[in-house]
């Protein structure tokens, strides 16, 4: 089995073992470069074994992790908890190596390089400055400690966050709150129960539960109870995040400071296509307040239309729901009856072939759990990659959805290519059969635009490949891909009621596109005040209780709010405190901002016209990171960025 190593046997002393040898093979040839000679400092004898080297233990380790993450065990986390310690502190002698700097500077300075090598060479010096390897002994000790704990507080919350969410659950013995709720939604709550021992139906804070209480529940009381315990996991007892929360913004504050920056968003920041802090923060103020106005609006129609005398959080979903029906002629059980998995995945592999000339094939290879899929991906009939779908909902799994590149492309010793392996996962209901909302086809296709990224970037260089583009640009592909869910002549390729067969009816089609700016005065306001919060936390001075971390939070209500509720969503902020987002939850904004300019060229030219899909796939998909993010932008608008098109896009 080539992808055996997607299953890896979970067994604390194997595992452990496993990830231990692999890591002294590592170290012992990561020591044996250093020991080049001067005279054979090149690309070729240095950096190319380097990155070979170093593959085998990332991919092993991407496995174990992606385990974790998918199908969370106490012996899968006490592997990680144990081995990464290890793994992160070979990381930091290699990131503070200034011999190993020094021979990346000769290589750049005296080799001759192709573009891809001087690229690659670049993006490893700034590694190497960004890590502090210019540092005295003391410094880079500190430092060492410091990413050492933050990377233990990133796990320990990632895991009071899913085991805080798995202990609340509401059990309905009747159907008389929850008779509104879609099929798919009760089937899924049914045997929730089931698995309880209960009769009736069991609601959890998973997010396909959670959303159909929200849109569906007319019991006001159940949608106030879900929305305060989704708001509030991770908060109190056991698993609160609170002084994970404080330390972790303490650490950043640290590390910065040693680097010599003034806030972790400023050392954040040098490898971002955003300039500064500041210019992001202008921009994403100046969005919140023409967001809040439309916002207020949709608020002051809904409230008219239904006779409320107020209006809360707990109400937006479902009021918003039925006068969309009203409003749109948009029934969203109707809307859902077109949209079977199956169906869905045959018209995005449909849609990618039609614009990027790539085949999908499904595979019999197995994995770690019956619901996931491997397929091949090919073009011109060679492969370039493997494609897995994890996208069912379950308990021991971590929230949201995601991609992950667990193996990443590689150019072995003897020049052959080893091809990525990129993963879907998802938290979609399961059902008999599966009807998917139009929010969760568009959660689908944004992931897919992840995984095109990975596979179709034809980078030779592991540091040149689509996720190693800056974090501000790294969205872009998958916010594109999210334009094919509202298009006809797209939604005819993968809708089809699960019944007749019949594609979206056209004046459902038509209808379905005018929601794309409903009520998104709210969405955006809400996006934008946690975005606000991402900044203020990095770019304040960090608190020193919980008092002032709370103060700030009701600064960021204050200021940028629509509600007045407070709320601990913090302390499960997963994307900032354990994903990576850390001072660059904007990058969702900034990305969209990016894509709304290029589908517009697809709109006017045609979404499936094979010349602009041809200048995408050339100038940004298949670049990888060979060149800067406002290099590969501008090489396919031929101009800088603005955020028209975006504002057109949802009516601001």
């Amino acid at each position: 089995m080539p992808l055996s190593f997607l299953n890896p046997v979970i067994n604390e002393e194997t595992s452990i073992q496993e990830l231990e040898n692999l890591l002294d093979t590592a170290r012992k040839n990561y020591e044996s470069l250093r020991k080049t000679e001067k005279e054979f400092w090149t690309f070729e004898s240095i950096i190319t074994p380097l990155f070979y080297h170093l593959h085998e233990l990332q991919t092993t380790f991407s496995a174990y992790q992606n385990i974790d993450g998918v199908m969370s065990s106490d012996t899968s986390r006490k592997i990680i908890q144990i081995f990464q310690p290890q793994l992160v502190d070979f990381y930091n002698i290699m990131s503070f190596d200034t011999l190993m700097y020094e021979i990346c500077i000769f290589i750049k300075d005296n080799d001759t390089l192709s573009s891809e090598q001087r690229r690659s060479v670049e993006l490893l010096l700034e590694d190497f400055i960004n890590s502090g390897v210019h540092l005295a002994e003391e410094e880079k000790s500190e430092l060492k400690k410091i990413n050492l704990q933050l990377n233990k507080i990133s796990e320990k919350f990632s895991n009071n966050t899913l085991d805080d969410k798995k202990i609340f659950f509401h059990h309905c013995s009747d159907n008389t709150d929850i008779s509104e709720i879609a099929k798919t939604d009760l089937d899924t709550a049914k045997q929730e129960a089931k698995e309880r021992n209960l009769d009736g139906w069991v609601f959890t804070l998973s997010p396909p539960s959670y959303l159909a209480i929200q849109k569906e529940c007319k019991n006001q009381g159940i949608r106030k109870l879900f929305y305060e315990k989704y708001h509030s996991v991770a908060t109190s007892d056991t698993h609160s995040n609170k002084h994970l929360v404080l330390e972790t913004l303490q650490l950043r504050e640290q590390r910065a400071h040693i680097l010599g920056h003034n806030n972790h968003a400023e050392y954040v920041f040098t490898q971002r296509m955003a300039n500064t802090p500041s210019e992001v923060i202008t921009k994403i103020t100046e969005l919140n307040i023409l967001s809040k106005q439309k916002a207020k609006k949709e608020l002051k129609e809904l409230k008219n239309h239904f006779q409320l005398s107020e209006i809360f959080p707990w109400d937006i979903s479902y009021y918003s729901e039925i006068l969309k029906k009203e409003k749109f002629h948009i029934n969203a059980k109707q809307i859902r009856q077109h949209f079977p998995l199956e169906q869905v995945i045959h018209g995005l592999f449909t849609i990618a072939n039609k614009l990027y000339d790539i085949t999908i094939e499904a595979t019999d290879e197995k994995t770690y759990h019956p619901d996931v899929h491997i397929y091949k991906v090919f073009q011109e009939e060679e492969l370039i990659a493997y494609y897995v779908m994890d996208i069912f909902s379950r308990s021991e799994k971590q929230s949201g959805a995601w991609c992950n590149d667990i193996r990443k492309r590689l150019k072995k010793e003897n020049g052959e290519q080893e091809v990525p392996v990129v993963i879907n996962v998802g938290n979609f209901g399961k059902g008999d059969p599966t009807l998917l909302t139009h929010y969760e086809v568009l959660v689908l296709f944004h992931e897919f635009g992840h995984a095109l990224h990975v596979m179709l970037s034809q980078n030779t260089i592991e540091n040149t490949s689509g996720f190693s583009t800056e974090w501000d640009f790294v969205e872009l592909p998958s916010q594109c891909m999210e334009n094919w869910v509202w298009e006809k002549e797209s939604l005819d390729l993968f809708s089809q009621h699960y019944e007749t067969k019949d594609p979206l009816p056209p004046e459902l089609c038509e209808n379905l596109k005018k929601t794309k700016s409903f009520m998104s005065g709210l969405r955006i306001a809400r996006q934008s005040e946690m975005t606000l919060l991402d900044m203020m936390f990095h770019t304040r001075p960090a608190p020193h209780s919980i008092e002032e971390l709370e103060n700030i939070i009701k600064d960021n209500k204050k200021n940028f709010g629509i509600f007045s509720q407070e709320y601990g969503m913090y302390c499960s902020f997963s994307h900032i405190f354990a994903g990576g987002y850390s001072a660059g939850y904007y990058s969702y904004f900034w990305a969209e901002f990016l894509e709304a300019e290029v589908f517009e060229e697809f709109l006017q030219n045609g979404i499936f016209n094979t010349e602009t899909a041809d200048k995408y796939y050339q100038n940004i998909l298949s670049q990888g990171a060979k060149k800067p993010g406002k290099q590969l932008f501008h090489d396919f608008m031929g101009r800088e960025m603005n955020v028209s098109a975006f504002l057109k896009k949802y009516e601001l």
